[in-house]
């Protein structure tokens, strides 16, 4: 006979989901309505609508629209913290009138105001103001209901300094006092670059974390395919917005592959390409396809187009490798030197042909990638090694990879390499 489902973690597992998918549209929607300086006082009425769900709901008295009941509880809560504001301030009933403390309930929610709403907030949250790290920051904070230790682990940070940077990013905000408006076409123009980078290295965060446990952060990498779509419905956003929707949905098709059911790194040479989710796969060629109407390419294309390359081809041995080859070549001519890019290069030429890797350029990258890049450094260093047949070389560059590594996934993917070396 099977176990009875547990009422208490049912619940505890719908809020957490509905936290994930509705918080960041409830602070939205909220903050459109009261504005940034009330932040602060958005986030705990919203924090409050889900402790509150929490306990509510475990007796049974789960609502039949639960966001809806969430939205309205935090509608109230926020409502009755500045009604009591109010009463213990010097603000006359003119003033109130005024500063619109009495029109509470003239609003009617519905998927248009939800999705203008974070669309407000997110342009708002990639302020040129702020660094691009703590764009992404306060962009999980507010906008995707990520808590300070999940950024943190993200961004390869400690806590206390996500913390400060996200408390100084809501002061700043409150500043501003104005969300920018997604209508307003000149803003979006100014801005766009800025939410696709944003955009961009929130996926790639969760694409490539090396804390997570699972290897993948599926939720960071969803949130971003999910404020990219958001972006569509500003005709301003469309070109370079498919091209990195395109991306993001090549890479997610293969999330499946990536990892075994023991939790092991595959390779792309060895991944099941069977598993890879092939609406993904069609969702990526229409958005391809779409970003290439105007003629306009940019990194994005350019990197959509590369991962459209491996998720058309049947077999990691038929991969076309000296296109991909061009490809990265390509896209050095339209974007500035990098070492993230010159190594991918490599690995590029080192499967279209070994002889073509240029060692000395290989080592000479050592010196210029940051200390987050050097796992990845020393462990495509090692493989080209391993290729070349030089193993004392590549046993050398995995043993410092296993030095740097973070996550169990990552030292049990460079411990199986090194037995490979050593076989």
């Amino acid at each position: 006979m099977s176990t009875p489902p547990d009422p208490i973690k049912q619940v505890d597992h719908l809020t957490a989901h509905l936290f994930r998918h509705s918080a960041g549209k409830m602070t939205a929607v909220l903050t459109r309505q009261f504005g940034l300086t009330r932040l602060d006082m958005i986030l705990d009425a919203v924090q409050d609508s889900f402790e509150m769900a929490l306990t509510k709901w475990r007796y049974g008295n789960i609502p039949q629209q639960p966001e809806a009941w969430l939205m309205t509880v935090a509608r109230h809560k926020l409502i009755n913290r500045l009604k009591r504001e109010i009463r213990y301030s010097d603000i006359n009933e003119e003033q109130q009138e005024v500063t619109g403390y009495k029109v509470y309930d003239d609003i009617i929610v519905n998927e248009t105001l939800i999705a203008d709403s974070q669309l407000q907030l997110l342009l708002t949250c990639c302020h040129p103001a702020f660094s691009l790290k703590n764009q992404v920051s306060i962009t999980l904070y507010v906008l995707c209901g990520f808590g300070i230790p999940e950024i943190a682990n993200a961004l390869l940070s400690n806590r206390e300094t996500i913390k400060k940077a996200i408390t100084r990013c809501k002061a700043q905000l409150k500043e501003l006092e104005v969300l920018y408006q997604p209508k307003d076409k000149s803003i979006l123009e100014q801005h766009i670059h800025t939410v696709h980078t944003v955009l961009y290295l929130l996926f790639n965060e969760g694409y490539k974390t090396t804390r997570v446990h699972a290897g993948i952060n599926y939720d960071m990498c969803f949130e971003a395919l999910r404020l990219a779509k958001l972006l569509l419905q500003h005709p301003v956003a469309l070109p370079q917005t498919h091209a990195l929707l395109a991306l993001m949905f090549f890479n997610a098709a293969r999330f499946p592959a990536r990892i075994t059911d023991t939790g092991e790194w595959l390779t792309l040479e060895k991944q099941d390409r069977s598993l890879w989710l092939q609406p993904l796969i069609q969702e990526g060629f229409y958005h391809l396809e779409q970003a290439t109407h105007t003629g306009e390419i940019n990194r994005y294309h350019i990197e959509a187009l590369i991962s459209a390359v491996h998720c058309s081809s049947a077999s990691f041995s038929q991969t076309p490798w000296p296109r991909i080859l061009d490809l990265y070549r390509h896209l050095e001519t339209i974007e500035p030197p990098s070492p993230l890019l010159q190594l991918n290069k490599i690995i590029a030429q080192a499967y279209t042909d070994i002889q073509l890797v240029d060692l000395e350029a290989l080592n000479q990258l050592e010196t210029l990638l940051t200390t987050d890049n050097r796992f990845l450094y020393y462990a495509t260093r090692a493989h080209v090694y391993q290729q070349l047949k030089h193993i004392p070389e590549a046993v050398k560059s995995y043993n410092r990879a296993l030095e740097l590594a973070v996550s169990a996934i990552d030292k049990r993917f460079i411990q199986t390499q090194l037995s490979a070396c050593r076989n």
